[in-house]
């Protein structure tokens, strides 16, 4: 898998990660849902119904949030898109931002309070950084195996066998980029954390069993009990 750089690598890779195949769980955009950014209409293009639904492939460990006509504006004209598992903190968009041709900006409120109340900090990141980021950990979360290992990785012939997908990735407003992934050669097991941004663990998310060998010792998790 190549390493990812755009809204259209990741939907590449979801769809091989998520075994997609011929299923249309897309959703087509309406006309007044066409103000919406590039990025997040391509997601809603090819995962609209999952998305939606509150799928596992996007709601695991924290939640994207479907905009939709009547959208929930929160402040001073924001929009949310994502929601942190236990609620403390959420990602908005402002409507203002949202024009043709242009990323907006993420936001980010970690007030946890009614709408009138919120202190939402701009990311730095804009919506496509963000969305690639954000959808890969809940790849990683919704495998059907997951590790949670010490960091610094143990040394094996297991390392010899990854490569990064994406690295210096933001979702939350901190000084140093937390969301790095590297991906097996075969495509089947991704890991989150391998360069240290999400310390002090290391996550291992794969579609089968073949690499608990290496990790004996490690706690190992159903990812539907989660």
């Amino acid at each position: 898998m190549k390493y990812i750089e755009t809204i259209d690598d990741l939907i590449t890779f979801l769809k091989v990660w998520h075994d997609v195949g011929e299923k249309d769980v897309g959703l087509e955009i309406s006309e007044d849902m066409e103000w919406l950014p590039a990025s997040l209409k391509k997601l809603y293009q090819h995962f609209g119904q999952w998305i939606k639904a509150g799928d596992r492939a996007f709601s695991t460990q924290d939640s994207l949030v479907f905009v939709q006509t009547g959208y929930e504006v929160w402040g001073e004209g924001y929009l949310n898109i994502m929601h942190e598992n236990q609620g403390v903190w959420k990602a908005f968009l402002k409507r203002s931002d949202c024009v043709e041709g242009k990323e907006p900006l993420v936001y980010i409120d970690t007030t946890n309070s009614e709408p009138d109340g919120m202190v939402a900090k701009a990311l730095q990141k804009d919506l496509e950084h963000f969305l690639i980021s954000f959808c890969l950990q809940e790849a990683l979360f919704s495998a059907p195996y997951l590790w949670a290992v010490d960091y610094p990785l143990p040394e094996t012939e297991f390392q010899e066998t990854v490569s990064p997908i994406w690295l210096d990735g933001f979702i939350y407003p901190s000084k140093k980029p937390s969301h790095d992934f590297h991906i097996t050669k075969d495509d089947s097991t991704l890991l989150f954390g391998l360069k240290g941004g999400y310390e002090p663990s290391i996550w291992i998310g794969s579609r089968n069993d073949n690499i608990n060998q290496f990790f004996p010792k490690h706690k190992k998790f159903n990812s539907q009990e989660m």
